[in-house]
């Protein structure tokens, strides 16, 4: 966990990496269920063909577990969001201010997965994200208005970006009480894990990487 939060302190690197060889889930007790030898479907004729087994490309293709991770974030301003798209990898940054955490107020950030319907805070009106698979971002304890009261945050609401490797939309969900709450939709049975990213700067860092 310590390992964690540090790398949260300093930025966050997300690789959704989408199933580039099949992988093996062990069962519970360590070993593969089998059917016995003799066993039978109920109805089944003796003649009747087996089911065609999956094809490689099929079993890669199951999604990988997306853990949920928190940390504390070196920044209390978040200030813009942007995608970088490419043909191997997307980009999600979302930028922070040089506004630092004080002793009383420590801002977390936290990847989790989601799943769809989804809602607008705090209106619950539909929100639609395109994509298979998805990841909230959520930053909590932020300063969302300055002293004069104009928003912290001035980047836009919603990127759809086209031609990119994987990522379909990144989509405000909403933002109330100090936190704000951001969801990815992207394409591809990718896993998500948690890195170090760059020191020097206070950019949170979500890669998207599409199958092989």
């Amino acid at each position: 966990m310590n390992g964690i939060r540090r790398s949260l302190a300093l930025a966050v690197v997300v690789i959704v990496a989408a199933a580039c060889s099949p992988a093996v889930t062990p069962s519970p007790s360590g070993t593969a269920a089998a059917a016995s030898p003799g066993a039978s479907s109920p109805g089944a004729s003796p003649s009747a063909p087996a089911p065609a087994s999956a094809t490689p490309s099929e079993a890669a293709a199951t999604p990988c577990e997306i853990v949920a991770t928190e940390g504390p974030l070196r920044s209390d301003r978040l200030i813009g969001v942007s995608v970088v798209s490419g043909d191997s990898a997307d980009l999600v940054l979302f930028r922070f201010g040089p506004s630092a955490p004080t002793s009383t107020n420590q801002p977390i950030g936290r990847l989790e997965p989601a799943s769809p319907p989804f809602t607008m805070d705090p209106s619950d009106l539909p929100l639609e994200v395109p994509g298979s698979r998805f990841v909230r971002v959520r930053f909590s304890g932020l300063i969302l208005y300055d002293e004069a009261g104009t928003p912290t945050f001035t980047g836009p609401d919603r990127l759809d970006p086209a031609g990119g490797a994987a990522v379909r939309a990144v989509v405000k969900e909403g933002e109330f009480e100090g936190v704000s709450s951001w969801l990815i939709g992207f394409d591809g049975a990718g896993c998500a894990t948690v890195g170090i990213g760059d020191a020097s700067t206070t950019v949170i860092r979500v890669e998207v990487v599409p199958s092989s």
